[in-house]
């Protein structure tokens, strides 16, 4: 069986709570805040605060009043966490991805709560929802920031505002806003990108993507297949002086009615359903931005050759970034999927019990705090053994670290968390190797060979 060091790891986690302590002023916030967050990436399922305060033998009061009225910053420990990542997963080629996420909730009461599309549930429901920042590069992922979207019929109500605790200065903030703040924001506090990626919501708007290209970085954001714009080679015969609306503009998804750029097929990524092969075909493109255009780019075309669905991108990545480049930017939204996933599943982020916003707030950077510990343990423990680890993995072994009262317990507990983990990824490597056979046949049926397939890469010292 695997060895694994637990009092290593035990360590770690005192370590990694530590780095906090700066943030954190007086002696019985710095307790509630490593109790807080030990409940949330502990064991139990279900991370309420009552069940946090009694894992901990401390009564639920201190708990609620140190969301709700302790002095304690919590802005201050979101920007720990952008630090650390930024000081431990530095990269020329990191990624930033936005997305937002959206969670149930019934009544009127909580903070920002309204009728709206709720991805969770993929419909229209009451809900809250909060937009996110993620960071990859380098084979690690983890979301760095999320902040609470608070609708325009919220910030104009200053009744309800007042009950819900809602500051006086914050404005109304759309959700591109929001994004562009955290965006600029990481940047200040020394998180350097190089790409910005994020789905047709904030792909389609002009005035977001003119923002990030302004920002200094090259972008590779989804587009609605209805986009429409021109083909530089149709511009260039018109000529750069010809009446606007002599143009042929043509939405993304009928550019080419016969012939076109080629297609080239990849590789995209491995599932536990077995490898993901899409075709690409890139070419210059300008869109179309009311009576004008934004300037030339790039449009890169996705076709799913086992779904038959498609997607496209754009990109204002300089003249001579490869296919492959924009293809790996493209199809790195995954990651920030997992990063909610996570989030909810592991961390309790739709946990929360209170209703006004400064303990809403609090829970969510407290969140973002112990999701970066399980998205640390997770990259290290995967890089330094043969497993392949998930979240609730870690999460596991840090209940292991909590629920232990003795050495000898301790001890026990933690070779059976590593018998259980051993079986479940022996289980795992073997679906997923059935899996994979099924898909590679019916590739072979389409006469593709996965295996001398390319995969997108970042790698381009050009750039």
């Amino acid at each position: 069986m695997y060895k694994l060091d637990g009092e290593a790891f035990k360590g770690r986690l005192a370590e990694y709570l530590g780095e906090f302590a700066a943030d954190i002023k007086t002696a019985p916030s710095r307790g509630h805040f490593r109790n807080y967050v030990k409940g949330l990436i502990g064991g139990a399922e279900r991370k309420n605060v009552e069940r946090m305060a009694t894992d901990a033998k401390i009564p639920v009061h201190t708990l609620q009043q140190f969301l709700a009225c302790y002095a304690w910053d919590a802005e201050a420990a979101g920007r720990r966490v952008r630090r650390l990542v930024a000081s431990r997963y530095q990269s020329p080629d990191a990624i930033a991805i936005i997305d937002e996420t959206g969670v149930p909730k019934k009544g009127e009461k909580t903070a920002g709560v309204q009728r709206q599309y709720c991805g969770a549930r993929g419909k229209i429901e009451n809900s809250v929802m909060f937009v996110g920042l993620a960071y990859a590069a380098a084979g690690f992922h983890a979301l760095v920031d999320l902040d609470l979207y608070l609708p325009q019929a919220w910030a104009e109500d200053k009744a309800r505002r007042l009950e819900a605790g809602i500051p006086e200065r914050l404005p109304f903030r759309s959700k591109l806003d929001l994004s562009l703040k955290q965006l600029r924001e990481a940047m200040a506090e020394g998180m350097a990108f190089r790409w910005v990626t994020a789905d047709e919501f904030y792909g389609r708007s002009s005035g977001w993507r003119r923002s990030v290209s302004e920002l200094g970085l090259w972008y590779v954001v989804e587009v609605p297949k209805d986009l429409r714009g021109w083909l530089p080679k149709r511009m260039g015969r018109l000529g750069e002086g010809s009446p606007v609306e002599l143009w042929e503009l043509r939405a993304v998804s009928d550019l080419w009615r016969r012939g076109g750029p080629s297609w080239a097929t990849y590789r995209v990524k491995e599932t536990e359903k077995g490898p993901e092969v899409w075709e690409i075909r890139v070419t210059r493109f300008v869109a179309s931005v009311n009576a004008g255009s934004e300037g030339e780019g790039w449009l890169l075309i996705a076709h799913n050759l086992l779904t038959d669905e498609m997607k496209y991108f754009l990109s204002n990545a300089p003249d001579n970034c490869p296919a492959s480049a924009l293809g790996y930017v493209a199809f790195s939204r995954w990651r920030v999927e997992h990063c909610f996933k996570d989030l909810k599943g592991e961390v309790g982020l739709d946990h929360f019990e209170v209703h006004k916003y400064r303990p809403l707030v609090r829970h969510l950077k407290l969140a973002l705090v112990g999701m970066l510990f399980l998205a640390m343990e997770r990259k290290s423990l995967h890089d330094g053994g043969p497993w392949l680890w998930s979240a609730k993995a870690v999460r596991e072994l840090v209940g292991v670290v909590l629920y232990s009262v003795t050495a000898k317990d301790f001890a026990q507990r933690w070779k059976r968390a590593l018998e259980v983990r051993e079986y479940y990824e022996t289980r795992r490597k073997a679906a997923t190797a059935s899996h994979s056979k099924k898909r590679l046949r019916r590739f072979m049926d389409m006469g593709i060979d996965v295996n001398r397939l390319p995969t997108f890469t970042l790698g381009n010292p050009a750039l």
